[in-house]
């Protein structure tokens, strides 16, 4: 499949000068919704381990392929764009699925967690006002590294999993530290498998 470079300023051919720029600020400004914060983080992620010379692949089995290691991220946030909760409770979906794979066109014939590391991100603010301009700041954004053979030894049939375990299972990691640690989790797993 070819890939076309789409810069902010291209234009989309016959709307008489609309940009793709513009599209991409009507569609995806608001950061705090669920479905745009969950694809900025998995661009946050990527962009620490390296990942974002090529485009995203929507709706792959696994959000990204670190050294041939397939990796989830999931994230959540203390504040929503379209939820005001005066207590949230910060949860991650983990359920295993059946995954289509892009790379082979096939599905997974049982349900299975297919990456081999989660990265679990939480956006820590929790006043909505500052919470739509710290969400482009890494500083304000915790992550955790979990091997996924720990949440199939201890999680299994689980379909969600609140901070409160996940914390119990990694330390927090910061941005800047995110790929050592994704590295030394990997590099865990390999010596482990030896």
């Amino acid at each position: 499949m070819t890939k076309v470079a789409i810069g902010h300023d291209t234009l989309v051919q016959g709307s008489h000068g609309a940009t793709v720029g513009e599209f991409w600020k009507w569609a995806y400004a608001d950061l705090l919704v669920n479905t745009n914060r969950g694809v900025f983080a998995e661009f946050l992620v990527a962009h620490a381990l390296g990942l974002t010379d090529a485009p995203r692949v929507e709706w792959d089995g696994v959000d990204l392929r670190y050294h041939d290691v397939p990796i989830e991220v999931k994230s959540s946030a203390y504040v929503q764009s379209w939820a005001k909760n005066p207590t949230p409770i910060i949860k991650f979906d983990i359920a295993a699925k059946k995954s289509w794979h892009s790379a082979t066109n096939e599905s997974d014939s049982e349900a299975r967690r297919s990456a081999r590391v989660y990265v679990f991100c939480v956006l820590t603010e929790d006043d909505e006002v500052r919470a739509r301009r710290s969400i482009l700041d890494t500083s304000y954004w915790d992550f955790y590294v979990v091997d996924t053979r720990r949440l199939d030894r201890d999680y299994l049939s689980q379909k969600s999993m609140r901070l409160s375990v996940v914390r119990r299972m990694a330390t927090v990691t910061k941005f800047g530290e995110l790929k050592s640690r994704v590295d030394e989790i990997i590099r865990q797993k390999q010596e482990q498998a030896e």
